[in-house]
């Protein structure tokens, strides 16, 4: 179980959540890139299972992997995702680590993701709400945004946006947000967005997001060793106490 919080009375009398160093705040982590050798992410087995073993020492007992499918790079299918996790699961298994594991894919918002959701095509979601992570690119606001929540939705699919702050078109877009929000998108931040990974600006994106609890899902979006680093440093915020006080549905998707 993951340690919760410590009481600290405040001078207003009210209290307030305070999350130590050690413990964790999610223990389901919904987008990585830990399936090795298919992706930008683990380049071997050996990698994954040095990663997995990382997490599994941060407190957490899930994870879902979600590899890239982009028409012009990645051009991952269910097939070789699923027969990837089935190799990670068995080496998990041999090396005694104590790891849930999924699958899903992180899409990006291209002719080709349209193509398969208009087609009925196989998309690999995740939980009983059937959730489906998808991004878009960083500079430019992409065309077809509205088309796709819509047909996604019609499909019976509950689409999360893969770490909006990183997305420099919607820093000055606040309609743009709304629109996504009261269409029912679900936001998902990269928690080394936090700490300067990917810069001031996405750093001062993401706590916007935090403060106005606009985040539904916490992601690690790991790649490397470089990313847990991040995450451990994290934990020295201030910022990482805010994260406590959100409504996150990472854990909703352990059953233990």
């Amino acid at each position: 179980m993951f340690s919760w919080f410590k009481k600290k009375e405040m001078e207003t009398q009210n209290t307030t959540k305070i999350i130590d160093e050690n413990s964790n705040i999610v223990q389901v982590d919904i987008h990585s890139h830990l399936l090795y050798g298919i992706d930008d992410g683990a380049r071997s087995i050996e990698i994954t299972l040095q990663l997995a073993k990382e997490f599994v020492e941060m407190g957490y007992k899930k994870m879902i992997f979600t590899p890239h499918i982009m028409l012009d790079g990645y051009k991952n299918t269910p097939e070789i995702i699923l027969n990837r996790l089935a190799d990670v699961k068995i080496a998990l298994a041999e090396n005694n680590i104590d790891l849930e594991v999924e699958a899903a894919a992180e899409y990006y918002l291209d002719e080709g993701f349209l193509k398969k959701i208009r087609q009925n095509e196989e998309l690999l979601s995740f939980g009983k709400e059937k959730y489906i992570l998808f991004e878009t690119g960083f500079r430019n606001k992409p065309q077809g945004l509205k088309e796709l929540i819509f047909d996604l939705q019609s499909s019976g699919y509950k689409p999360i946006w893969a770490h909006p702050e990183r997305y420099y078109y919607l820093h000055d877009n606040r309609e743009l947000l709304d629109m996504m929000l009261e269409r029912g998108v679900l936001l998902q931040i990269n928690q080394v967005s936090l700490v300067n990974f990917y810069g001031d600006a996405c750093r001062e994106y993401a706590e916007f997001l935090v403060k106005e609890k606009f985040v539904n899902f916490i992601g690690s979006d790991c790649h490397s060793l470089r990313y847990v680093g991040a995450m451990k440093d994290l934990k020295k915020n201030k910022i990482y106490q805010k994260l406590g006080e959100l409504n996150l549905l990472n854990n909703s998707l352990y059953l233990g």
